[in-house]
This record gives structure tokens, C-alpha cells and sequence, in this order.
């Protein structure tokens, strides 16, 4: 059956229903690697909502219980890595929603991703600011790119401004920017690029992630 077009895709809505509480562990997934400090980092899929204090915009957003929720929950799979029990960094991967993946809310995709059935779209990259510069984040994109390729993931993609995090997404994460830079909203201050990976690139960063975690 083919996948709704644009002009018949029934409108994403907003999803009330009983949430799991912020770290609810959807997998017990783990993959270590000790940073320079001697500490290990654990990865695990988690089910959270995003705190208040996380930017990102999201397609009928709404608050409960002080955490920002979406209509995207419900098919969004979070990512995490922790430093013993505390989460120090997370990300969602996304599919879509009554047809549309979240990014077509506000901006058009490109004709490879808006005709895959398996396009995954990263949202919502959090990382706390003492380990920005520590090999957290590569170790939870070599975690989540993985799981993405097992699970039949064609295309990922997400979206960024430069050169934070563009350069990362570019530079350690292997995407490749595409097309025009643009903005979610009109009144934004910041454009945003689309850097997007097919399955050849992914299981290139998983190797060249690992080849800099050891």
C-alpha cells in the first residue's frame, strides 16, 4: 500500500496518554568505553520526556508535569548516554506520524527521504555542557547509529545550524549537508541545514567512531 501523499495524509494530532516517568529504561543496551577520566560511560535506548530547560521545536507541543512532550512521543525512541546513573547526553530518533515526519511540519524534505518508508529523523540532540568536549556524544551516535542500521534504517537525517553542531554532524558523524539553509519559523534568529546519511555513510561513522573510541 502506498504511503499517503501530502494531500491525503491524515493531520498529525496531539496524543494524550499516560507517559512512562523520565527514565523509564526501554533496553538494557549497553556498550562501554572508559573516557580519560577512568569513568564509564553507559548507552542505553531509554524512554524520557525533554525537559524544559531542551530547545528543540516539535509539531503540537505541550507541557506535563514539567517535561515538554509531543505527538512524536509515541513513535520516538531516545537515546542515552550516562556517566554511572546520571544522563549526560541524549538524542531521539524519530519515524513518522499519520504519514509525516516531523521536519515536513515545518520544511520541505527532499524527494529520497519523503518517498522512503524507512527514513529515520534525529531530533532533540541534549548533551550537558561539561562533556561537550568529552567522547560522550561520538560514543551515543556510534550507539544510536548502530541500533538504527539494525532496525533497517535507509536514510537518517537531522538538522542543525553551523558551525554548532553542523561541523559535528559534517566533521565526526560523517553527514553530508544538504540543499539551502533555512529556518522552522520566520521569527527564528538562526538558520538551520539538513544533514542527512544513507546506509553506506552510517556503517562508514559507526567504523570511523569506533576507530577514534577504540
Amino acid at each position: 500500500m502506498p504511503r499517503p501523499t501530502p494531500r491525503n495524509r491524515e493531520p498529525a494530532k496531539t496524543i494524550h496518554r499516560p507517559q512512562p516517568s523520565l527514565f523509564h529504561y526501554e533496553s538494557w543496551r549497553f556498550d562501554r568505553k572508559r573516557n580519560p577520566s577512568g569513568t564509564e560511560f553507559g548507552l542505553r535506548s531509554i524512554r524520557l520526556g525533554t525537559r524544559l530547560d531542551n530547545s528543540g521545536k516539535s509539531h503540537a507541543t505541550r507541557v506535563e508535569e514539567n517535561e515538554l512532550r509531543d505527538a512524536y512521543d509515541s513513535v520516538a525512541t531516545w537515546f542515552g548516554v550516562f556517566d554511572g546513573d546520571d544522563l549526560i547526553a541524549c538524542y531521539r530518533a524519530c519515524g513518522r506520524l499519520h504519514g509525516y515526519l516531523e521536519l515536513e511540519h515545518y520544511h520541505p524534505v527532499p524527494d529520497f527521504i519523503e518517498q522512503s518508508d524507512a527514513a529515520i529523523e534525529g531530533t532533540r540532540l541534549a548533551v550537558r555542557k561539561e562533556y561537550r568536549s568529552s567522547p560522550a556524544v561520538l560514543a551515543l551516535a556510534r550507539f544510536e547509529f548502530g541500533q538504527l542500521l539494525e532496525r533497517g534504517c535507509e536514510f537518517f537525517f537531522t538538522t542543525g545550524s553551523f558551525p554548532r553542531p553542523g561541523a559535528l554532524y559534517a566533521r565526526k558523524f560523517g553527514l553530508m549537508q544538504y540543499g539551502e539553509p533555512f529556518r522552522y519559523d520566520a521569527q527564528d534568529p538562526n538558520q538551520v541545514f539538513l544533514f542527512f546519511a544513507n546506509r553506506d555513510r552510517l556503517k562508514k561513522a559507526v567504523e570511523r567512531l569506533t576507530g577514534i573510541l577504540g
